[in-house]
């Protein structure tokens, strides 16, 4: 009976995501028979997709089926995984999504070295598209000017354009569950096997896998118990000599703030005593500016009312001149001579007052009224 083996991409391809040695640890000791790969991915890193599909490629080679499927979406690089598939055996949900475009690079340097890596981008670029024309209704042409407009696709398309075999009503896979935390991986990726006793690092549990592995662990924890304690590890002496160290630099830190606290005091005082003088400097300049201001309304007030006195002696003048034109002028003869002559002046040397003298005398006060 043929056996099966699911190996799950549910992350970008490469990096931290699902890698070639994630396939390669998964195939180990796989006999043959049918490979499961659900994908539900954005992408990623296209050389390291190109390993996986190659070696997808390899076990179709020596007679694997190997089926693929959308659970979601297959964008960029999970798309052409999608195509590792043998033909009949890839699906995706009857509302999935795929994703086509061209490679995309970038770098930094000599020209050269850009141009070159620009070149580098479209020959991959051309290398997809081959592979998604083989294993699909469409010609080159067509695959290349859904890469260049960064073409989405739902299932019906896909099957259309012949991307998948079939669609199905919802998705498949075999859930699991790993309980290796992110460091136990990267443990695990890099090969790293540790010991306590030689490396003072936490060694990886590993599950009895058989009777005679079971026996051997149950031994070793028999034998171990008998051992003299190996005392603290390296990475636990560190740490107490860390703690130490901080708690040394707490105590100095608080016996310095004691040992100022007088030096700062003073110095709070001095500058509580700047701000009261700065401040009392301000209330006078401001109180002298106050009484200068009040001192100029003043003189402004007692200008102003001079000018409004002679404005109204100016006015009376001008009065007694208009009267005197109309007795000049409305009366019969001699009522000018006779009006001029009822005048008294203050001081009068000369009868013979002439318009011009007359004017100048009322202005300087020697007339005050008529008789």
């Amino acid at each position: 009976m043929a056996s099966e083996l699911q190996i799950k991409c549910f992350e970008d391809v490469g990096g931290w995501g699902f890698t070639f040695n994630d396939l390669d640890r998964s195939l180990s000791g796989f006999d043959g028979g049918t490979i499961r790969v659900p994908i539900n991915s954005y992408g990623g890193s296209v050389a390291e997709g190109m390993a996986i599909f190659n070696a997808l490629e390899g076990r179709k080679e020596k007679g694997d089926v190997v089926a693929t499927s959308v659970i979601g979406y297959a964008y960029s690089m999970g798309s052409v995984l999608l195509q590792a598939g043998t033909k009949g055996y890839r699906s995706m949900p009857k509302n999935g999504y795929l994703l086509f475009h061209n490679v995309q690079t970038g770098a930094h340097g000599e020209g050269q070295l850009v141009e070159s890596m620009g070149q580098a981008a479209q020959m991959m670029t051309e290398d997809l598209a081959k592979i998604y024309a083989e294993n699909s209704n469409l010609s080159i042409s067509e695959i290349r000017g859904m890469m260049n407009r960064t073409a989405i696709i739902n299932s019906k398309q896909a099957l259309e354009m012949g991307f998948v075999d079939h669609l199905t009503k919802g998705a498949s896979f075999e859930a699991s569950f790993n309980p290796q935390s992110r460091l136990d991986q990267y443990l695990s990726y890099h090969n790293i096997t540790t010991d306590n006793k030689n490396n003072n690092t936490m060694a990886l549990d590993k599950t009895p896998t058989s009777e005679e592995d079971a026996k051997k662990t149950l031994e070793n924890a028999q034998g171990k118990e008998s051992e003299p304690s190996p005392g603290p590890s390296k990475a636990d002496q560190k740490m107490t000599e860390l703690e130490a160290r901080l708690e040394k630099m707490e105590q100095a830190t608080a016996k310095g703030f004691s040992a100022n606290s007088d030096a700062i005091n003073k110095i709070a005082d001095e500058l509580g005593k700047a701000i009261g003088i700065i401040s009392e400097k301000l209330s006078g300049e401001s109180e002298a500016k106050q009484e200068a201001k009040r001192v100029a309304e003043q003189k402004a007030k007692e200008e102003a009312e001079a000018q409004n006195e002679s404005k109204k002696k100016i006015d009376a003048l001008a009065a007694q001149i208009n009267k005197l034109k109309g007795i000049s002028t409305g009366g019969e003869d001699g009522a000018e001579s006779s009006a001029l002559e009822s005048l008294t002046p203050k001081t009068k040397t000369d009868n013979k007052i002439d318009d011009g003298g007359l004017f100048q005398s009322l202005l300087k006060g020697e007339y005050t009224s008529f008789n």
